[in-house]
């Protein structure tokens, strides 16, 4: 049995593109074996749909827990002592991750466009114009306007600095954040958890080992 390796938080990395991967060319498609997903969605701003900015929330992310796509596998009894197996669909894949807080983009990601970028606000000193941004949660009257779908990668690579150093990129495409909390002890930070989920079939992983499985 081959030594195994150790993952160190320090050489992972969170990204996330505001878009969709899609599949294209042959060197943005999603499914191409020309180019890493990391590689993918640094260049993607091109072959995504609804394209936007590309967030780096390496420094940002604490923890991280993935879970879901898991298969059952039930019985089926017939007439007499079969029984056949029934292999039912994949679940959803969920992405938990905590992250301190940066700023409200979190908001975006889960209600969509912004109402006002230009707040005019009073206080005792008067009347001053500052840029806010403000978001309102909810569905939107038009789909362009709601919530984007994302693609979240997170790159897993050893310590050794080399050329032939082990990779694993974990990506989930057209995935949407479903739920984000906030939260605050009086000794600590301010804190997010995000909840991003995709279907099974938008789930991705891939390494570069030179023998996988052994």
């Amino acid at each position: 049995m081959a030594i195994g390796t150790l993952w160190y938080a320090q050489q992972a990395s969170a990204k996330i593109l505001q878009g969709t991967i899609a599949s294209g060319t042959a060197t943005t498609q999603i499914g191409c074996t020309t180019a890493a997903l990391d590689q993918i969605i640094v260049s993607a701003t091109t072959a995504a749909s609804g394209a936007g900015s590309i967030a780096t929330w390496t420094g940002r992310v604490t923890n991280v827990t993935i879970r879901g796509g898991s298969r059952e596998l039930t019985a089926v009894n017939t007439f007499g002592i079969t029984q056949l197996g029934m292999h039912g669909r994949p679940d959803i894949i969920t992405a938990e991750f905590t992250l301190i807080l940066e700023n409200a983009q979190g908001a975006e990601y889960l209600s969509g466009t912004p109402m006002v970028t230009t707040v005019s606000v009073t206080n005792y000193t008067g009347t001053f114009t500052s840029t806010f941004t403000r978001w309102q949660y909810g569905e939107k009257s038009t789909s362009a306007a709601d919530r984007p779908s994302l693609a979240v990668l997170f790159k897993l690579t050893d310590a050794v600095a080399t050329a032939s150093n082990k990779t694993v990129n974990v990506l989930l495409n057209n995935a949407y954040l479903t739920n984000r909390e906030m939260s605050l002890a009086a000794d600590g930070n301010v804190e997010e958890k995000w909840t991003i989920k995709c279907l099974a079939q938008d789930y991705y992983e891939e390494d570069n080992f030179a023998n996988a499985g052994t």
